[in-house]
């Protein structure tokens, strides 16, 4: 029992010094009581300034996440993504400046992604367009290079009916040469055979008959003139066989015009082709028209022969129609540089200004209706183009016009 009591003691003190020192304390709070109330409160509201804080920061830091995501999203190309903040109510009604921030990358978005859709779709309509009018184009361009195909083909044939009529014409006139001469020359030798029978009766003739007979010869020769029927023999002869050379040479060189290939550089001396092309035209150059050429001594130049003597052809009487009646065209031909030239120019009244830079446009003429087609400069203008090179053109009104001819000497 004494054991018990001992043990229970110092239970009984504590309790008795905790009771004391809640006395005392109680004591010394009732004196301080409002001290204590303002302290707690003035704890209260700082505790919750500090949790408002806290959320506040908690929240901001989860906002700027989310924009960062949304932000790499964009980065990547995704306009469909949304801005979402938790506790924040984005759309109408925002509250802060976060949800207002959030509501308009939001909206800025949409009208991107919008724009952006509008914008491919315009593309697919541009591209539909671009290709439907590259097909029109190249349908167009397909026309026109037919077209061109055919005013060359129509051109040539042109250039065709004018050679084979000035051809004709030029036969035509040694044959007409030939048939004139044929007419004294017949009549010469039926004089002369008129004479020669004459001479015949002589030798079958008696010594009676001898006399009269050489008196009716010698009358015939006066009749005869016999000096003159001589000289128009030959003469006729002379004409005969001027024109059948002429014709002889017409035809050799019309047989080495088509034996040229037309697609094909050849190297050839230029003044012959000059030549040629002049002799195509020579029946329509005037007798009043002088016409000078000024060659200068070159070696053979690469070309298309047959083109480009139709191209000196259509110039020449190009220049035979300006000059007219009276008048000169100088052709001329030398090397410049790299490059060979051939000019032809005529003492015409020149082209007026306003129509200059129309001369090689299809089909534009200032001739008569029936004298041009308005396609020989223009078809000159190709075939110089083919051998790479130009057509150029220099008029003074009054004065003449000069077309000048030009592409590189060497094929390279």
């Amino acid at each position: 029992m004494a054991s018990a009591v001992a043990g229970a003691a110092p239970s009984i003190t504590g309790i008795a010094l905790l009771i004391l020192v809640f006395i005392a304390f109680r004591d010394t709070v009732a004196g301080h009581q409002g001290l204590l109330l303002a302290f707690t409160g003035l704890f209260s509201i700082s505790l919750a300034v500090a949790v408002h804080a806290i959320r506040r920061q908690l929240r901001f830091a989860s906002s700027m996440r989310a924009l960062q995501a949304h932000a790499e999203a964009l980065a990547r190309g995704d306009l469909t993504a949304r801005l979402e903040i938790p506790g924040h109510a984005i759309g109408e009604g925002c509250r802060d400046e976060i949800d207002q921030v959030a509501n308009a990358l939001n909206i800025l978005t949409a009208q991107h992604a919008q724009q952006i859709s509008e914008r491919e779709r315009y593309e697919t309509q541009l591209r539909a367009l671009n290709a439907d009018l590259q097909s029109r184009i190249d349908e167009r361009t397909r026309q026109l290079e037919d077209a061109q195909a055919q005013i060359l083909r129509v051109e040539k044939r042109l250039a065709l009916g004018q050679l084979v009529a000035g051809i004709a014409h030029e036969i035509n006139n040694n044959v007409n040469a030939i048939t004139s001469a044929a007419e004294p020359l017949e009549l010469g030798a039926i004089d002369l055979l008129r004479l020669a029978d004459a001479w015949n009766r002589v030798t079958t003739a008696t010594p009676d008959e001898l006399h009269g007979r050489l008196d009716q010869i010698a009358a015939l020769e006066r009749e005869l003139d016999l000096p003159t029927v001589r000289d128009e023999l030959q003469t006729s002869l002379r004409q005969m066989r001027d024109g059948a050379a002429r014709i002889r040479s017409i035809v050799a060189n019309l047989r080495t015009f088509s034996h040229r290939g037309s697609d094909d550089f050849q190297t050839v001396p230029l003044e012959p082709l000059i030549r040629q092309a002049l002799s195509l035209v020579q029946h329509r150059l005037h007798e009043q028209i002088e016409v000078r050429l000024n060659p200068q001594s070159l070696p053979p130049v690469p070309c298309l022969p047959v083109p480009l003597t139709q191209v000196l052809a259509n110039l020449l009487l190009n220049a035979a129609d300006a000059v007219g009646e009276t008048g000169a065209i100088t052709i001329s031909l030398w090397r410049d540089g790299p490059d060979v030239k051939i000019s032809v120019r005529d003492t015409g009244p020149g082209i007026p200004p306003e129509h200059l830079s129309k001369v090689f446009d299809p089909f534009f003429t200032t001739k008569r209706i029936g004298q041009g087609t308005g396609l020989g400069l223009y078809v000159s203008q190709q075939i110089m183009e083919e051998h790479h090179g130009g057509i150029g053109i220099e008029s003074i009104p009054g004065q003449g016009t000069e077309v000048t001819l030009h592409w590189p000497a060497r094929c390279d």
